[in-house]
């Protein structure tokens, strides 16, 4: 088990790759930074749990990502409570693939088996 905390570990702020999420709980008009953390803390528990819960989510896609590579994992088995946020979850890993360039030239089969990607 590991433990998600936005309020320790800050990689959630990183814009590249973009994280994905649902949006449910991106706060309005606020960008995700520490002074918006802070300005959400000040204005009410309602807006702090909000970004904050919106941070968590960025943070497991970061978290996976940082599990795999620490563990020398070429395979894993995730468990995600909806489609959606699996589909999340697999955009962003993608994205991770396009960016090293490990997309480029890979076969159907390939891309289907995951073969030939790091993520």
């Amino acid at each position: 088990m590991l433990r998600v905390d936005p309020l320790t570990d800050v990689s959630w702020l990183q814009s590249q790759p973009p994280a994905l999420t649902d949006g449910v709980h991106a706060p309005d008009g606020l960008t995700l930074s520490p002074e918006a953390l802070a300005g959400a803390r000040g204005a009410g528990s309602e807006a702090c749990s909000a970004l904050l819960s919106e941070a968590t989510k960025i943070l497991k896609q970061r978290l996976v990502v940082r599990l795999m590579d620490a563990l020398k994992m070429d395979r894993v088995l995730v468990f995600c409570r909806s489609n959606h946020d699996c589909s999340q979850l697999e955009r962003f890993l993608n994205a991770l693939n396009a960016r090293a360039g490990a997309s480029v030239g890979r076969g159907a089969e390939e891309e289907e088996s995951g073969r030939g990607a790091p993520y």
